[in-house]
């Protein structure tokens, strides 16, 4: 008997040891990076593109199996001490040195390996937990669906859904009119870091239109020669439009080839793979694929997979830190602020930005993002300079515009005197 409960103990200590490790592994990969998983180790994208939407079940099957084998090592342990005669100060030091051990290998021990290795020990293991997560889900159903029902039985009759988000508490504490310690930028940072995992691709792309590409036949002196008046780091490089994109080609490769003799060589000699995404893919995600890639710039693409515009990793952190000027950016205005009271803004200014500037209540809608987009909703058309929509407290004129585009629109509230003398 006193050999069975030494190897019951002995075994379910490691079990424990061994789960919780994995339980930590899995939960600090979680199903937000377990996309990750499948760029990381392409043998397994198959099994992880499977579970990745079930993340959370595997997490549940680990924490289910620590518990057990924690709780029979318990057990075990118990029944070893308590056949054992010793007096109460043996009995005391046992337990203390129990209690280290337990904190050693079944706290301190997994959380250091998996903070380390958590994509590789979730992607080595991935086989062995989904194995055991069939097997055990029933039981793992069962343990889930009471712990709903309690919650919801504890929950029932409280205002918590009446309390504010952590997310929604923060930002009450920074808006802009809140006073506090922090800085306007610091408020700004925290905010932008808020709102961050909400925005998609589409909202901060350069569209196709100002997007500067050269053709796959271009010969690599006729590029230098566009790169020295456009200034760009990064070129898309296509075939025949710009639906077709090949890569992306990077000024130096282009400089050092050059410098081989190379000239005349086309710029599809220098090509590099780019990744295509949607337009509503969230900038969170889209950072992630671009560092784990090693790329800085994706292309992307309408539901019809037609180049909607590009997106550089510059772009993202812009969102986080806003602008990121070098020495060689034009600088541009992006409000100016006029007597009278209005404003004159980019017509890519979004919606959003545009009603703080001029304290106005321009409508946001699904077609559109920016300004310019309201305008071209509104009229159906592209229009001339001069030309004036009316809103409930707004008035937006054109002030420059081509035959494909606005370029500067003012924003001219109603409530302001030289709007209510006109």
């Amino acid at each position: 008997m006193m050999v069975v409960a030494i190897l019951t103990a002995s075994l379910s200590l490691a079990a424990a040891v061994f789960f919780g490790t994995l339980f930590r592994a899995y939960t600090y990969t979680g199903r937000a990076q377990a996309d990750r998983l499948a760029e990381k180790y392409p043998a397994m994208r198959r099994k992880v593109e499977f579970w990745a939407p079930r993340w959370e079940e595997l997490c549940s099957t680990l924490q289910l199996l620590m518990v057990a084998s924690r709780l029979l090592f318990v057990i075990a342990a118990v029944l070893l001490l308590t056949r054992q005669d010793v007096s109460p100060s043996v009995w005391l030091g046992a337990a203390v040195a129990l209690s280290l051990l337990c904190l050693f290998l079944l706290e301190l021990l997994p959380d250091a390996l998996a903070a380390a290795f958590s994509d590789r020990i979730s992607a080595r293991t991935l086989p062995l937990t989904s194995l055991v997560a069939v097997c055990v889900r029933p039981l793992a159903w069962s343990l889930a669906c009471a712990a709903r029902l309690l919650r919801r039985a504890v929950s029932s009759g409280s205002v918590e859904e009446d309390r504010p988000t952590h997310e929604e508490a923060i930002l009450s504490m920074v808006g802009p009119d809140q006073d506090s310690d922090l800085e306007a930028e610091e408020k700004q940072i925290i905010r932008s870091a808020l709102e961050f995992s909400d925005t998609v691709a589409r909202e901060i792309m350069t569209p196709r239109v100002d997007v500067i590409g050269l053709e796959d036949s271009t010969r690599i002196s006729e590029a230098v020669s566009i790169i020295r008046r456009t200034g760009r780091s990064r070129y898309p490089v296509f075939h025949e439009d710009m639906d077709d994109i090949l890569g992306v080609v990077h000024v130096k490769d282009l400089l050092v080839l050059l410098g081989e003799g190379k000239g005349s060589s086309p710029v599809i000699s220098a090509v590099k793979p780019v990744p295509f995404v949607p337009e509503s893919i969230p900038i969170s995600d889209l950072l992630q694929l671009l560092r784990s890639q090693q790329v800085q710039l994706a292309v992307i693409v309408d539901e019809y997979g037609g180049t909607s515009g590009v997106v550089t990793i510059e772009d993202i952190l812009e969102e986080l830190v806003g602008e990121i000027h070098d020495e060689y950016d034009v600088r541009e205005v992006s409000a100016r602020h006029l007597p009278d009271g209005s404003v004159v803004i980019s017509a890519r200014t979004p919606v959003s930005e545009a009603n703080t500037l001029a304290a106005v209540h321009i409508p946001e809608g699904e077609d559109y993002d920016s300004v310019g987009g309201y305008i071209f909703s509104v009229l159906g058309r592209i229009p001339r300079a001069g030309e004036t929509v009316d809103g409930e407290d707004f008035t937006l004129t054109v002030q420059a515009a081509d035959q494909r585009q606005i370029h500067l629109v003012r924003i001219t509230p109603k409530h302001t005197p030289a709007s209510a003398a006109t």
